[in-house]
């Protein structure tokens, strides 16, 4: 994915694996889903390993052109909407910084200041 605009989008399991979905259905390159905690974590929980559920997801979506980020914001809100309450954690793929959330709520011009490099 060299040369390519990049996100990383921080989700629940089941929003990340339908934004993987959608990232690729749009001509995006895309990373599997990863966990965002060690499983070691869940191993010095103090709650029983059946009540541990994998919380949040990590894809990295690598884009063709940059205005590809914000078609591909229109099928994250998409996705929002088959989810009520959840919400997706926009972070960069290298510093692993924080670039902003998206909600149902988000427009696109706070979308664009998320996914600009």
């Amino acid at each position: 994915m060299p040369d390519s605009p990049k996100i990383a989008l921080e989700a629940s399991p089941k929003v990340a694996e339908e934004l993987a979905a959608a990232a690729k259905k749009a001509g995006a390159q895309t990373s599997k889903p990863v966990a965002t905690s060690s499983p070691t974590d869940a191993l010095d929980s103090p709650i029983g390993g059946e009540e541990i559920k994998q919380i949040l997801e990590l894809v990295i979506i690598s884009f063709k052109a940059g205005g590809a980020a914000l078609v591909f914001f229109n099928a994250v809100k998409e996705t929002l909407k088959k989810f009520p309450g959840e919400a997706v954690r926009v972070k960069d793929p290298l510093s692993g910084n924080t670039k902003g959330t998206i909600t149902s709520a988000t427009t696109e011009a706070e979308a664009k200041k998320m996914f600009a490099e």
